[in-house]
């Protein structure tokens, strides 16, 4: 039986489970991560659709449709409209993750056993001078492939 993760927005309106290990965890360099995160990246997991469930507070979210990525197609950032939290993005436009949900670390209870540390780093032509990321296999992609 898969370990069930659970995680929340800052004011603990909107809460969440995941099932099972992520498929993969990231770092993301590119800009619009660097201003949705309010930081110099945003560390996510993707999982598949059907890992996760919504367990409270649907009301609260709202999506953004963000069109300006450097990948050229629309990602849309889910939000708790009440504190902000960045929860999660999803992108159907994109047949590689379509049917995933790419989930931000900062809002998962108990992160360092939910996911492995990164994988990969995606947009590393943007990543700040002062980053530096122990680079144990860690994969560097100038941009989303």
């Amino acid at each position: 039986m898969a370990t069930i993760f659970y995680g929340s927005c800052l004011c603990k309106g909107v809460r969440y489970s995941i099932s099972g290990q992520a498929q993969m965890s990231v770092l993301c360099h590119c800009l619009n991560c660097q201003k949705s995160s309010g930081s110099a990246f945003q560390a996510n997991g993707f999982y598949s659709k059907g890992q996760f469930a919504l367990l409270d507070g649907a009301s609260f979210i709202t999506d953004y449709h963000d069109s300006a990525v450097d990948a050229g197609c629309t990602v849309i950032r889910s939000f708790c409209s009440v504190c902000g939290s960045n929860l999660y993005t999803t992108n159907s436009t994109n047949p590689l993750i379509k049917d995933a949900i790419i989930v931000m670390s900062g809002c998962l209870e108990k992160a360092s056993s939910a996911l492995e540390p990164p994988q990969s780093e995606f947009y590393v032509k943007r990543r700040r001078d002062w980053v530096k990321v122990d680079g144990n296999g860690t994969s560097e992609f100038q941009a989303m492939s």
